[in-house]
């Protein structure tokens, strides 16, 4: 199965990632193993003051063993999760310096968030509920039983039980509510992932909740289930109709090709270190998204928060500003290759090699760029796009910096030679310049050149 290169991915045989993982996963089974016979030794003294904490009369006369080996099992479930506790700083460290290295950048943030919270969060949250909220809540039980004239007999294991079970599930949802609250916030929840998220979260949750919750509570395990699945729904829900920090398209929305498909379309507006000039977003067609980079080429960083907001948000084509594509490192190129993108560019840095002086107006330059842009728009309205585009200048009272615009119909690219003036432009495209082009520049005091006919 393809799948996505990283601007730092490094090639590394499997053999080395087994390795890897076998190694890591050694050091938190060895470190199990011995939290597991460290609490192992000091399990009765545990289960005995615990015992004496919630237990809601006198311990030796109201504190009943039914069943022997459910004690048995009551206790080492108890061992493993003090176990499981103690352990969670190396399982942490180890799961995060092994996923790291093959996260985009807001995954790498999400996961570091994740482990941040999760561990105070849920260490803070199981200590409140098994040293306060089940005595109180044991306390009032035992407490009608009285008042009813019942004897109370309370068996051990299944008291425990009930307060381990009751600790897991309240761990589990707090997981949950974690993980889809810092998803929103770094911004991997959004209206494109919303489904991604909401299947993934509420399967494996309910999923684990269906396991964990024994038979003996069968009664409340679907209340649970449906009372889990409405925490986390109300949790992602603000997120899911949100588009993201960079904004983008909404899901759905494009631009149809002329085979009826939908093109979703990012313009990364990379400044090539500076040497672009930065596009307006009033260029930006309906439609389409834009996305600012610095330096693509140079910056990895970069790199990876553009393929993984065009992962996300599903976009079709990406078109470079300052060049065609070409120069981009092989991994993103890949990557997008993988991701079935179509790739190409503006090629700003031509226009700007012909300037000995920066354009008065970028914006009818990146504009009559766009016009000719001819994937997914058609090759025969490039004219026509730009005739709208001269049109709007003109209804602007010349407020624009605009004397002269050259043509060509030999291709699109700025012929060899060519020098353009602050207020000169040339209007890309390979076919011929329309009549009502040419009359609205003598209406407007344009001159129009033909770069075909042009004495070298």
């Amino acid at each position: 199965m393809p799948v996505l290169h990283l601007a730092e991915d490094k090639t590394r045989p499997t053999d080395q990632h087994f390795d890897e993982f076998a190694a890591r996963g050694a050091l938190i089974l060895l470190t199990l193993v011995i939290t597991s016979a460290f609490w192992w030794l000091r399990a009765d003294e545990l289960l005995d003051t615990y015992l004496s904490i919630i237990v809601p009369c006198n311990y030796q006369e109201c504190m009943v063993v039914f069943d022997p080996s459910a004690w048995i099992s009551t206790r080492w479930m108890l061992i493993f999760m003090l176990s499981v506790f103690t352990s969670m700083p190396v399982i942490m460290w180890q799961f995060n310096r092994f996923a790291s290295p093959g996260l985009l950048p807001r995954e790498r943030l999400w996961l570091r968030k994740f482990i941040t919270f999760t561990s105070i969060s849920g260490v803070l949250l199981v200590y409140l509920t098994m040293f306060f909220a089940l005595p109180k809540i044991f306390a009032f039980g035992h407490q009608q039983n009285l008042t009813s004239g019942l004897v109370a007999r309370y068996d051990a294991a299944e008291l425990l039980r009930i307060t381990l079970t009751i600790a897991w599930v309240e761990l589990l949802i707090l997981l949950a509510i974690i993980a889809v609250a810092v998803a929103g916030v770094t911004g991997l929840l959004t209206s494109h992932t919303a489904s991604w998220w909401r299947l993934r979260v509420h399967g494996f949750l309910l999923g684990l909740l269906w396991l964990i919750i024994p038979e003996t509570l069968s009664g409340v395990r679907l209340i649970t289930i449906a009372l889990a699945a409405l925490f986390v729904e109300l949790t992602l829900r603000p997120f899911a109709n949100n588009d993201g920090p960079n904004g983008g398209l909404e899901f759905g929305r494009g631009i149809l090709d002329a085979e009826g498909a939908l093109r979703r379309i990012g313009l990364i507006d990379c400044s090539c270190s500076g040497v672009c000039p930065q596009m307006p977003l009033s260029v930006i067609p309906s439609g389409t998204t834009g996305h600012k980079a610095h330096s693509l080429c140079t910056s990895p960083v970069e790199r990876d928060l553009l393929l993984e907001r065009v992962r996300d948000e599903r976009w079709t084509d990406v078109k470079i500003v300052g060049c065609d594509g070409t120069p981009l490192p092989f991994n993103l190129q890949d990557s997008f290759a993988i991701l079935a993108i179509n790739l190409s560019g503006l090629n700003a840095l031509k226009s700007i090699t012909a300037r000995p002086m920066p354009a008065a107006n970028p914006a009818i330059e990146y504009k009559l760029a766009l016009d000719a842009q001819v994937n997914p728009w058609t090759a025969h309205g490039v004219r026509q796009r730009q005739l709208s585009t001269l049109q709007a200048l003109s209804s602007s009272n010349n407020q624009h910096g605009l004397t002269h615009l050259y043509y060509s119909t030999k291709g699109s690219d700025i012929p060899w030679g060519l020098v353009l003036s602050p207020n000169h432009y040339f209007m890309p495209g390979s076919s011929k310049v329309n009549d009502k082009i040419k009359i609205l520049a003598s209406e407007n005091g344009w001159t129009l050149i033909d770069v075909d006919n042009m004495s070298t």
